[in-house]
């Protein structure tokens, strides 16, 4: 701000001051207080008028801010802390279409200023203004290849159109200069375990757990990352712990259950599956209960079970499959055969009960053919 702006007036020089480390302590009363004193004695003081715009807007009253704001680039249309000032104002009431107004404004004083060059690139993203968003972000990066919100910003555009490829560039540079954003070290480890890339799922989120020990999603992470890799032992203890801490969770304790199902713990597997269908019907727990029952050889249960996903879903194929199979595994061959006939008859063109029927007669018929030889 240049001198000729300020009243060459001693008493308002110290108002000015006084009122500013008001407002840097926090004070907002006291320094409003002292910014109307000073406002009474010289009303077009840039100083003093920034001052009240600053303090009314840390006390939330945007609208009334802007018109102080206003009132100081009357008196200098390009007084920067105004500008600054009036485009965070208009940013508290969401109104960006006057944020970009006010920002390109102070763009033409100072072009390279990358932290508004960022909120010009979040302003048109919020707007869903793509293309300009990403013009300013670049450029904004253009200026300081480091700017970790230009970065977070870019990453969350891509994220959005899940263009995962990109996100990571971006978010992946980001965590290397901030370490600790766990939110990004979570999102980035779901990234890379979506595209099944486990390990380096698993070294996120072990970053996000020596942060924050007890991190929901960075501990759901490495059990399905672990669960990916088919390493269902390493991948207990973090289900267990889900457990703990979102009881009630069903993805989680299918999936909890499901682990110990691998690991042969049938009793813990069917103790976590029930404890799915006392919170509500479910049915890959049912599915899950029906595997534990048909490996115990009890039939009926499993019988019983699909059964009743059938009464609810008569044309459910997957179910009438794992029913059929269940009547081999019980009643031998020859039963499934029949089955499967009559389900052939009543689901006509159904490949993957033609395929079941075709392996159940082609392995009698392999049989035959051994006895003859």
């Amino acid at each position: 701000m240049s001198t000729e702006e300020l009243k060459p007036d001693h008493e308002i020089t110290e108002i000015s001051k006084t009122g500013y480390a008001f407002l840097k302590k926090g004070n907002l009363t006291n320094a409003l207080e002292t910014f109307q004193k000073g406002y009474e004695l010289d009303p077009k003081n840039s100083y003093i008028l920034i001052g009240l715009g600053d303090t009314i807007r840390k006390s939330k009253n945007f609208t009334k801010s802007i018109e102080y704001y206003n009132q100081a680039l009357d008196v200098d249309p390009y007084n920067r802390f105004a500008l600054l000032g009036i485009g965070d104002a208009y940013r508290g009431l969401k109104d960006n279409r006057n944020c970009l107004k006010v920002w390109m404004r102070y763009m033409e004083i100072n072009p390279y200023d990358y932290s508004i060059l960022t909120r010009i690139a979040d302003a048109y993203k919020k707007l869903h203004e793509r293309e300009e968003a990403i013009k300013f972000y670049e450029k904004a990066l253009a200026v300081n290849g480091n700017n970790k919100f230009a970065l977070m910003g870019m990453g969350d555009l891509y994220y959005k159109e899940k263009d995962y490829i990109k996100t990571l560039y971006y978010w992946e540079k980001l965590v290397s200069l901030e370490p600790k954003l766990i939110n990004i070290l979570t999102m980035v480890g779901n990234i890379h375990r979506k595209n099944k890339d486990f390990e380096k799922a698993i070294s996120f989120y072990k970053k996000a757990l020596t942060i924050s020990e007890y991190n929901s999603y960075a501990i759901f992470g490495m059990a399905d990352s672990m669960r990916g890799q088919g390493k269902h032992e390493q991948a207990a203890p973090y289900w267990l712990e889900m457990i703990k801490m979102d009881p009630e969770n069903k993805k989680v304790l299918t999936r909890a259950a499901d682990c110990f199902f691998m690991l042969k713990d049938f009793d813990r597997a069917e103790e976590l599956y029930n404890d799915v269908l006392r919170l509500s019907y479910d049915k890959f727990a049912i599915y899950g209960l029906s595997k534990v029952y048909r490996l115990k050889k009890e039939y009926d249960l499993a019988i019983r079970n699909y059964k009743g996903i059938l009464f609810q879903d008569p044309k459910d194929i997957r179910t009438i499959l794992f029913l059929g199979d269940t009547i081999e595994e019980m009643d031998g061959r020859d039963e499934a055969i029949k089955f499967f006939k009559e389900k052939q008859k009543e689901f006509e063109g159904s490949k993957e009960i033609d395929n079941h029927l075709s392996r159940l007669l082609m392995s009698t018929f392999e049989e035959g053919t051994e006895h003859m030889l």
